[in-house]
């Protein structure tokens, strides 16, 4: 609380400067730019909310969101004999079940990776009790929140600035905000979004010149040609009465009565002249380029064949999902375990569902695990989601393998055939207890 009475001031000082230096004209914070329109090269208004109107934006943030949530988040303790699952317990019913009273796990982490994928930053309050303990996670508006370097006695502090929806400012000390940042400035991540503002921008512009083209019932610009001079009145008539009777829904292919020897002349370019479909395609190409997320997963059949759909799983799950859950899975172990826990627990994300293979491929992997002692049969059996079995839990080796040196003594094979059968040559050959008679 200390901290936050001497920051008292300082949020002061931020309300009442008509200019934050960091956020000005010069060099406009991303908020600023959001707030003044967005307005990108093609004259469409592009922000992180206007953007998700684009299908391939919103495709791409929801395959990214919901296959995080999916994923399952397992808590471990580190024991004598290696780390231990860990299925009850406050840490595990706020990480796996119920982070807040309102949100599912599943949901919660929906919204960190949204968050992610259109803000580049996510941003979480942790709830601790009065031991210190994380006991709830409330995620914070990454519109509204902003991570400020402030000096506190001679040393720099990583605060985070709230602003709720009445303009209330609250300020929370680093180790009270889970933050999770994409590539960024070290600060902060970048957003995405702003940083391909223009090509979502170009997106939306083709999508919207489609959809006047089509209200207009692919009829392109038309000019009304008369071999003479007509009154500004007579140009306003025949004007208002063509457009009344062959513009606009259907209106279409009707029949057009033209007097005065006027002729009809084609303004427009035809979309396919404009190679308007072929752009479609390509802004699809990048926008999926910029979330690393692979065109197939936005059912989209370019370049995607059967062949390559395993090849493009194994891809979005290493490229795209695996940055994401890296970074979550870091500031929870961070942020999260503090003290005696923070040695004693961590968290993993479960990435097998996604990095499994074809079912041949998959079992002849496990086989060779279990053959070459790196697999119990039970823990094959559990990433196969099977029921242990007995005697499945020691380790097997297959014993056609041996030494160089082994084979020069003569050992190599079974050896504890050998090791029965072999006779220590020095040593003399047993005798029969009972006489011969």
């Amino acid at each position: 609380m200390n901290i936050l009475n001497r920051l008292a001031g300082w949020v002061s000082e931020i309300r009442s400067s008509p200019e934050n230096p960091s956020t000005s004209l010069a060099n406009p914070h991303e908020w600023l730019v959001s707030w003044l329109g967005g307005t990108t090269d093609s004259g469409v208004t592009v922000t992180e909310v206007s953007a998700m109107q684009s299908a391939a934006v919103f495709a791409c943030v929801r395959v990214i969101a919901e296959t995080v949530a999916s994923l399952p988040l397992h808590l471990y303790e580190n024991t004598a004999d290696g780390s231990t699952k860990v299925s009850a317990g406050v840490y595990h019913r706020m990480l796996a079940i119920e982070p807040n009273p309102m949100q599912s796990a599943v949901s919660f982490r929906e919204v960190m990776a949204s968050h992610l994928a259109i803000w580049g930053n996510s941003y979480c309050e942790i709830t601790r009790n009065g031991r210190g303990e994380a006991v709830e996670l409330w995620p914070l508006p990454p519109d509204r929140t902003e991570p400020k370097l402030v000096e506190i006695d001679g040393s720099p502090r990583l605060v985070y600035k709230v602003v709720a929806t009445d303009g209330a400012v609250r300020i929370l000390p680093s180790e009270d905000v889970l933050h999770v940042p994409l590539f960024g400035d070290g600060l902060k991540g970048f957003s995405p979004i702003a940083q391909s503002r223009n090509a979502i921008g170009l997106s939306m512009a083709a999508e919207k010149f489609g959809s006047s083209f089509y209200r207009n019932n692919g009829v392109p610009g038309t000019i009304l040609m008369s071999p003479k001079a007509l009154s500004d009145v007579a140009a306003k008539r025949i004007r208002e009465s063509f457009n009344a009777s062959h513009q606009g829904a259907g209106n279409a292919f009707k029949t057009m009565v033209l007097e005065d020897g006027l002729d009809v002349k084609s303004l427009g370019i035809p979309p396919a002249d404009a190679q308007h479909l072929e752009n479609r395609r390509f802004q699809l190409e990048e926008i999926a380029r910029v979330f690393r997320v692979p065109l197939s997963f936005l059912q989209s059949s370019i370049g995607n064949t059967f062949a390559s759909s395993e090849a493009q799983d194994l891809h979005f799950a290493k490229y795209c999902i695996a940055p994401y859950i890296v970074r979550i899975e870091a500031e929870i172990n961070r942020k999260i375990f503090v003290g005696a826990a923070a040695s004693k627990y961590f968290v993993k994300f479960n990435l097998n569902a996604l990095m499994r293979g074809v079912y041949k491929d998959r079992i002849d992997g496990l086989t060779k695990g279990i053959q070459s002692g790196l697999y119990t049969p039970n823990e094959a059996r559990a990433l196969e989601d099977l029921p242990p079995v007995e005697p499945g839990d020691q380790i097997f080796l297959q014993q056609n393998m041996a030494g160089v040196q082994a084979i020069a003594d003569g050992t190599a094979g079974n050896a504890v055939k050998n090791a029965t059968n072999t006779t220590d040559p020095e040593e003399p050959a047993a005798e029969d207890s009972e006489e011969t008679p």
